[in-house]
């Protein structure tokens, strides 16, 4: 299946969680969980993977087209619900995680039902998801909250493309050419080529 993926996670979350019981960790990460939700609802993702901090959100199961675009509206939506997210957290004496990571990558992928019986959930693997993760985990290399691949910024409109700017250019799987990708423009920050 042709799809657009979304993988986050929060920024050295296993240091916070060392520091805390396991119930509010717990109490954490489905407040997180619960806005990823809504934000992806909202834009017809669907959560796929729930591990730890992390989180995968796929668009296009169904053969959409704009699937790039929603994709990335969602995680526009998400990062702006964030401040919330830390208001709601602190309001119930819960730390509130510092920085997300985003990694948006459009591929292949292998979707099914995996479990065992009477536990089965949709899953989700292969090529834009393992991409999407690296992305993920790019982030922190790049200082960014969100990395959008050369894929995915070339099927958006040029009112999405002009809310990212090129960060550089990084090797990912299967290719022997690094690929520009890309980040969220930061309002009234410098900008490179």
């Amino acid at each position: 299946v042709a799809a657009t993926v979304i993988s986050s996670d929060i920024r050295d979350f296993t240091g916070l969680a060392e520091r805390m019981s396991a119930e509010r960790s717990v109490a954490i990460l489905n407040r997180y969980y619960s806005l990823w939700a809504v934000a992806a609802e909202r834009h017809g993702g669907r959560v796929a993977g729930l591990a730890g901090d992390s989180v995968l959100v796929v668009f296009g199961l169904l053969g959409e087209k704009d699937r790039a675009e929603r994709a990335l509206a969602c995680a526009f939506d998400f990062i702006a619900e964030l401040p919330g997210l830390r208001d709601d957290l602190e309001s119930a004496s819960l730390p509130a995680p510092a920085d997300v990571s985003i990694g948006i990558h459009s591929g292949s992928l292998i979707a099914g039902e995996l479990g065992v019986s009477g536990s089965r959930r949709l899953g989700v693997f292969g090529e834009a998801v393992s991409v999407a993760t690296r992305l993920d985990s790019l982030c922190r290399e790049f200082k960014q909250d969100l990395i959008v691949s050369q894929t995915v910024f070339r099927q958006l409109g040029l009112e999405s493309q002009a809310r990212l700017i090129r960060l550089g250019e990084v090797l990912l799987r299967n290719s022997t050419q690094p690929v520009p990708v890309y980040g969220r423009k930061q309002s009234g920050g410098a900008e490179a080529d």
